[in-house]
């Protein structure tokens, strides 16, 4: 049994959180295709960049409290 079989065998603990903030970097992305569309100012995709960013941000500290636990 290899070391990637056996980390699979386990629950992801924060796995909801993960794909909740995905859904949310998604939903963000769609906004920023829309702001672009509508041709609205600059600074309100920048918004939405900080915001993607944070989100993204934030889910890389969820995968790396996962990956603590299982080392």
């Amino acid at each position: 049994m290899t070391t990637g079989s056996k980390i699979n065998n386990k629950r992801m603990k924060n796995k909801d959180n993960v794909l909740h903030q995905l859904d949310k970097m998604d939903n963000l992305a769609n906004q920023l295709n829309f702001i672009v569309k509508q041709q609205q100012p600059l600074e309100v995709y920048l918004e939405g960049i900080e915001k993607l960013k944070e989100t993204i941000e934030q889910t890389r500290l969820f995968v790396e409290s996962e990956q603590t636990m299982y080392n």
